[in-house]
């Protein structure tokens, strides 16, 4: 699951894979998959569903899964609800009849699945430890006032002062 989800955290391969299994939604329905009249048929003449009817649910439900697996990706979980809109218009009797909600639909699921998705995948990246970074750079300190001299900042830390002040109220620092 893992291997998959590594995969599909990749914005190419999710394009490819969404389009490969968007295409049959469109050709599949030449056949009379999405046609009430044609399952209609069928179930009158005793020989069911129109096979092609499965194609299209079985094309649907892996866009629904390629979108729930992108959205734990990129922390959009919410993007499995476009292919299964897209489904509702494609495959509901009357619904599709409206031909344009199902390519906005998947339209929506492509950009939104990789818009934005670039911070989240920049940010799983391996980032170097700043702790190990600040322990090798050299740290500058300010030398201690001379003698007679009015001090109004704490050397250690660089917190103002009082001039009557022994001890940096901020650090602890020993003034005098």
């Amino acid at each position: 699951m893992e291997a998959i989800k590594k995969a599909l955290g990749n914005a190419p391969v999710f394009v490819i894979g969404y389009i490969l299994f968007m295409l049959p939604t469109y050709y599949l329905p030449y056949l009379g998959s999405n046609s009430a009249v044609v399952g209609a048929l069928g179930a009158a003449t005793g020989m069911g569903v129109n096979p092609a009817f499965w194609w299209h649910l079985g094309a649907i439900l892996i866009l629904c899964l390629l979108c729930l697996i992108r959205g734990v990706c990129v922390g959009k979980v919410w993007l499995v609800i476009f292919p299964i809109l897209a489904a509702v218009f494609d495959l509901f009797p009357g619904l599709s009849a409206i031909p344009l909600i199902p390519t906005v639909m998947h339209l929506l699921a492509i950009i939104l699945g990789v818009v934005g998705a670039t911070v989240i995948e920049r940010s799983t990246q391996t980032t170097p430890n700043t702790t190990q970074l600040a322990r090798s750079m050299p740290m500058i300190e300010a030398a201690p006032p001379a003698m007679g001299e009015v001090m109004s900042f704490c050397p250690q830390c660089g917190m103002g002062v009082d001039v009557v002040d022994t001890f940096c109220e901020s650090c602890g620092q020993r003034l005098r």
